[in-house]
């Protein structure tokens, strides 16, 4: 049965990186089709700062069902007293990009990473994401989309963390303490 569908859902884990290792993967549009769940088309559409931008997203859908696809803005905060950061998202009708061909354009997706360090090497990741996909959808994927997506989200980036330590040095000299950098005075609250 096919049926308009509305969904919450929220995972959390443990993964074998730091903060700022996590915060430059997710930086990484070019690659997040690598770990991201049902990723069919990710990239940078506008960088207002290094911590705010404006980002596109497709998902691949199993046949009867289109793609869906969204524009959200992204902007990153975060607390050093805390140790954690904040990665939040929400969906945008930024003119200039509009819906693509073969997708379903989102009506909402909103949603946050929350990065929070449990040693200079070891973080805990909470990923939560609240969404209307559009269009009627049969109540196996909703069902499915809504348990596995933030189980599958947090293995991913488990996965990355793994597949792309060491690749990211300019990124952490430039913000993570450890490595000589500094946050910007925009991310702290």
């Amino acid at each position: 049965e096919f049926r308009r569908v509305l969904f919450r859902s929220r995972g959390t884990g443990t993964v074998d990186a730091s903060v700022y290792e996590l915060l430059a993967i997710l930086d990484d549009w070019g690659r997040h089709c690598e770990w991201m769940p049902n990723c069919a088309g990710a990239k940078l559409l506008k960088r207002t700062s290094d911590w705010d931008r404006l980002e596109y997203h497709r998902t691949s859908a199993p046949f009867p069902v289109s793609d869906r696809d969204v524009v959200v803005h992204s902007v990153v905060t975060g607390s050093l007293e805390k140790k954690e950061v904040w990665a939040r998202f929400d969906s945008t009708t930024a003119a200039g990009f509009g819906p693509t061909s073969g997708a379903m354009r989102m009506p909402r997706l909103r949603g946050f990473y929350r990065l929070q360090a449990i040693d200079d090497q070891h973080s805990r990741v909470t990923y939560q994401i609240d969404a209307d996909p559009g269009g009627m959808l049969p109540d196996w994927l909703a069902r499915l989309a809504s348990r596995k997506l933030p189980i599958e989200t947090i293995a991913g980036l488990r996965k990355q963390a793994a597949r792309t330590r060491g690749r990211y040095q300019a990124f952490l000299a430039k913000y993570d303490p450890a490595h000589g950098g500094s946050i910007p005075a925009e991310v702290v609250k």
